[in-house]
């Protein structure tokens, strides 16, 4: 296609259809708008690159259980027969140390947790001994010499079980240990044994009889009756 201009008028060659008016080019802000949108900024010299991540150590794996290595609370002992039925199910269960030993300690935290709610239940019972002690009829009237009521009792008590003759020497330690002394019905027995053994009367007999000779038979069987 050849175009022919003169003064600034353009005409077609013939046969060449005029193209008509282009597009009307666009303004210098919208071109602006399009072409920011479509940069990327450059990244900064300063800027940090990311990080490679990297994977974290794997844990070290617990110490597997040993018997020797157990720890009890002062004055604790475990049996060895429970001991080693405690092992063996630790090391059929695959069970670490630290394992094993919160085991442990579980449960001598509620074996004492019984311990102590026995004893706080028998030391209740036994504080209730020493109430009805105190309202004892029987143990109240007591009367030896100038003393009266539990202390009267306590002395002719005494009189038995503090002689070796007739109380073992631990008996008394027993009755404090167990607290069964404070038992009313223990207290009220004592001290009917004691009254009976230290202000009993004496047994009457029958005059001896005249003696005479024994015959063999009446040695071998005293009871046998013997006719004249």
């Amino acid at each position: 296609m050849k175009w022919f201009t003169d003064d600034f008028w353009f005409c077609s060659i013939e046969g060449e259809a005029d193209p008509g008016p282009g597009p009307e080019p666009a303004s210098s802000e919208a071109a602006q708008a399009a072409l920011k949108a479509t940069e990327k900024p450059a990244p900064l010299l300063t800027e940090d690159k990311p990080k490679e991540e990297v994977a974290p150590p794997k844990p070290e794996a617990p110490p597997a259980y040993d018997e020797t290595k157990l720890a009890f609370p002062d004055g604790v002992t475990l049996d060895k027969e429970s001991l080693s039925k405690f092992g063996e199910i630790a090391k059929v269960a695959g069970l670490s140390q630290p394992a094993a030993q919160q085991l442990v300690d579980l449960y001598n935290s509620v074996s004492k947790a019984n311990s102590d709610t026995i004893m706080a239940n028998w030391n209740k019972t036994c504080d209730g001994w020493v109430t009805e002690v105190k309202a004892d009829k029987e143990i109240g009237a007591a009367i030896l010499g100038d003393l009266r009521g539990l202390d009267a009792v306590k002395a002719t008590v005494g009189k038995v079980i503090d002689n070796p003759a007739l109380t073992d020497p631990k008996f008394r330690e027993s009755l404090e240990i167990s607290r069964w002394g404070d038992n009313p019905a223990a207290i009220r027995t004592l001290y009917r044994w004691a009254k009976a053994l230290t202000e009993g009367s004496g047994v009457r007999g029958e005059p001896p009889s005249a003696q005479r000779p024994r015959s063999a038979a009446a040695t071998l069987y005293p009871n046998l009756r013997q006719t004249e």
